[in-house]
């Protein structure tokens, strides 16, 4: 999927510089610059680092709690 943003960003520069050489003009310009842009945009693009698992040491008599997300912890009675 990355290879084919970026392979449309590539031909998207190719066929903007040929509109520029063609037809040279503000608009032609422009779309040169912006197709240029998103084309090395496209190049910051990396894939997504595996999500690392939780891991926890419980020891003793304590007790281990994991979330994904917040926890609220509260003393016994309290709500």
């Amino acid at each position: 999927m990355i290879f084919i943003v970026k392979l449309i960003a590539f031909l998207a520069f190719i066929l903007a510089c040929t509109w520029l050489v063609l037809s040279p003009g503000f608009d032609s310009g422009v779309a040169t610059a912006a197709a240029l842009a998103a084309f090395f945009g496209s190049l910051l693009i990396k894939k997504k680092p595996e999500e690392s698992s939780q891991t926890q040491n419980i020891s003793g008599g304590s007790q281990g709690i994991q979330a994904g997300r917040d926890v609220h912890v509260s003393k016994k009675g309290e709500d």
